[in-house]
């Protein structure tokens, strides 16, 4: 079930005009939704978003890549 607060992100980000080419208002916004959970942004010379979540434990084998489309 999708809380309340889930259902305000996901309209936020669906009413955000971002056509392709022109994705600087919804990278911003991501950026903003993600600050708090994550050791380090980068933002590449064409506009490819990079977060980067250290871990706590650096003894575990295990590394996850998530990637999506703005």
């Amino acid at each position: 079930m999708i809380t309340k607060e889930q259902f305000k992100l996901l309209k936020e980000l669906s009413e955000i005009s971002a056509p392709s080419g022109f994705e600087k208002t919804i990278q911003d916004f991501i950026v903003r939704e993600i600050q708090d959970y994550v050791d380090e942004i980068t933002v590449d010379a064409i506009g490819n978003l990079y977060a980067l979540k250290r871990a706590t434990d650096t003894t575990s084998p295990i590394k996850v890549m998530t990637a999506a489309h703005m």
